[in-house]
């Protein structure tokens, strides 16, 4: 009998944006998921009780291999995405929408092991990253950073 792995998952998510900054040049990186067209930042939902914050540690972790975080920023932004963006809750009646918060991590290095999920991730400007970005969500969270930092 397969485990019902919505049943460990809620109807939360977290979004990363690592980013670099060297004097006044901010890089971030975006990556190219392998079964899609979309160009996002590291995302991923929240397991069992676990906090947004050991979410996006574990999600970062999980999609670039990446352990030294600078500093991490906690944004503001949030945002209730549609159930129907989420294949784990498209079958749920009790959930409406996802709830979406996000981070920004600094790193000192550009190095990543990109997990399966990822064909691709670059290091780009702030100002492309937002032109290629899919979500508007990641936009939005981005458009933050560059006001925090």
């Amino acid at each position: 009998m397969a485990a019902d792995l919505s049943a460990m998952r809620q109807p939360e998510n977290v979004l990363v944006i690592p980013f670099i900054k060297k004097g006044d040049e901010l890089k971030v990186a975006v990556f190219y998921r392998r079964h899609s067209d979309y160009c996002q930042f590291v995302a991923g939902g929240l397991e069992d009780q676990e906090s947004h914050l050991h979410a996006a540690r574990r999600e970062f972790f999980e999609e670039t291999g990446q352990l030294r975080v600078i500093r991490i920023l906690p944004l503001k932004i949030e945002a209730f995405i549609p159930k129907e963006e989420f294949v784990d809750f498209q079958d749920r009646p009790d959930i409406e929408a996802v709830h979406a918060v996000a981070f920004g991590f600094q790193l000192a290095t550009p190095e990543f092991i990109l997990s399966k999920e990822h064909y691709k991730v670059e290091w780009i400007p702030a100002s492309e990253a937002a032109e290629r970005l899919t979500f508007e969500f990641d936009r939005e969270a981005l458009r933050e950073l560059l006001t925090r930092i």
